[in-house]
């Protein structure tokens, strides 16, 4: 499967994660065949299966999904950026603002003691 070919890709079948706007997105650019799994590393699993193709999402998550079955990143090949976008952390309406600058200082807190970038480090994540 050539992964630089975006047309190509969406004549084969392609498996997004469940819940995801993916299969939207893929749907409303012509892919024909858009599988739905459970999880990320299911997902993976369907490709190394033959089941799909190719799986849609983020990059760095399928990365570390691969390894997490015991997989080499090697063993799968990823293509360049398709489509990108933000990532945002959400709390439900009911959190005040007392726990929202909590949630704020923690992340500040991680940041200047390294924690965070272990972190990213660990799970092959670019620091932005």
């Amino acid at each position: 499967v050539d992964l630089r070919d975006p047309a190509a890709l969406a004549q084969r079948p392609v498996a997004v994660l469940r819940g995801s706007p993916h299969k939207r997105l893929l749907q409303s650019l012509n892919f024909g065949v858009v599988a739905e799994c459970a999880s990320v590393r299911e997902c993976m699993r369907m490709v190394s299966k033959g089941v799909v193709d190719v799986t849609y999402g983020g990059e760095d998550v399928h990365r570390h999904a691969a390894r997490l079955d015991g997989n080499r990143e090697a063993d799968f090949n990823f293509s360049a950026v398709f489509r990108s976008g933000d990532i945002w952390l959400a709390g439900s309406l009911d959190i005040g603002e007392d726990e929202g600058r909590a949630w704020r200082a923690a992340l500040e807190a991680m940041r200047a003691d390294g924690t965070l970038a272990r972190l990213l480090r660990k799970y092959g994540l670019a620091a932005n």
